[in-house]
């Protein structure tokens, strides 16, 4: 017996006005699902839906509120936040707009920012040499490794030198119109942090002869002063030990104190300071007292500059160097004073 066409349908109209239809279900997946990721940088998270769903993106943390946390986009780029929280452990997670029941996560790990550093610091290197460099790479998350480079006032080059991947520079065989280079280590890690030194380049033509350029042959010499800040071809300071000395960017040669002579062969501790020119080969006495006596020191205000301070006179002062401009500066009161 066969069923008539319209009968069929009645059923299949009367089947479907008796079912129900069942909930929609979404799954929610993250990836990646853990990353690591610096102060400051981003990464890009994904969500993917079954069945196709939109997703809000949203963040938390056990050490962590608000942009404490980082922020994300509503496409879920991620950007970790200024500092690293008390907990360095964040939440990212997709929450499904269809089913707000239906979600997914994933944990990011904040580091502090990577620091790369350069050793030595500063040095000089002699044309056509070697110098070894080292970095140091902190903080680093996968990848402490760095990539070298060496530029000059006008850009890369090899007048500027070369450096190979192990961090061993070679000076140009000349030296440059500016012989100062910058040798940069930059990390593989995060390419935008990198540490550096300037390398000043000088010529290997350096004598082994000495040469008398100053001062007199008999021991026990007492100072000839001349005039407080005129250079003179007959002024040289008295025999003395204990002296501290350092050089400037100019090239002059400065002394300082010492046990030794004044103008009239006294000895005791002094607190002259000297100036030799290198070029006119002359001293000049620049400040001090000519005399053991020193009746001009003064200490004026603690930490404020002034023309009249004078510190006493002593041996074994110390100096240091600003390394970010390469001005020598002389600690005296660090100098032993007379008892």
């Amino acid at each position: 017996m066969s069923i008539r066409p319209a009968l069929l349908i009645g059923i299949l109209l009367v089947a479907g006005a008796c079912g129900t239809t069942a909930p929609v279900q979404v799954t929610v997946i993250v990836t990646p699902y853990a990353e690591s990721v610096h102060v400051a940088r981003s990464i890009q998270f994904s969500a993917t839906t079954s069945p196709t769903s939109a997703v809000a993106w949203s963040l938390s943390g056990a050490g962590c509120s608000g942009a404490a946390c980082g922020t994300i986009s509503n496409t879920g780029l991620y950007t970790a936040p200024q500092t690293v929280p008390s907990s360095p452990y964040v939440t990212v997670t997709a929450t499904s707009l269809d089913d707000p029941g239906a979600s997914g996560s994933a944990t990011i790990t904040i580091f502090p920012a990577i620091v790369a550093r350069v050793t030595p610091f500063d040095p000089l290197v002699a044309i056509g040499s070697t110098q070894p460099f080292t970095a140091t790479v902190e903080n680093a998350i996968d990848d402490t490794r760095v990539t070298w480079t060496v530029t000059g006032p006008g850009g890369t080059g090899p007048e500027y030198g070369l450096i190979w991947t192990t961090g061993s520079y070679t000076a140009p065989p000349v030296v440059p119109a500016d012989p100062v280079v910058t040798v940069t280590a930059t990390s593989v890690e995060d390419p935008a942090i990198s540490g550096s030194t300037p390398v000043t380049i000088h010529s290997s033509l350096i004598s082994v002869e000495w040469t008398w350029m100053s001062g007199r042959e008999i021991p026990g010499q007492a100072g000839v002063y001349g005039v407080k800040g005129l250079p003179d071809p007959s002024n040289v300071p008295g025999a003395r030990q204990g002296a501290v000395t350092w050089t400037d960017p100019d090239g002059s040669l400065w002394l300082f104190g010492g046990w030794g002579l004044d103008k009239d062969g006294a000895y005791c501790p002094l607190n002259d300071l000297w100036k030799f020119d290198t070029a006119a080969l002359e001293w000049t006495w620049v400040s001090g007292s000519d005399s053991v006596l020193q009746p001009d020191v003064h200490y004026g205000t603690k930490g404020v500059p002034d023309p009249l301070n004078l510190p006493g006179g002593r041996r074994g002062a110390q100096r240091s160097v600003d390394v970010r401009s390469r001005d020598p500066r002389m600690d005296v009161d660090l100098g032993k004073r007379p008892v």
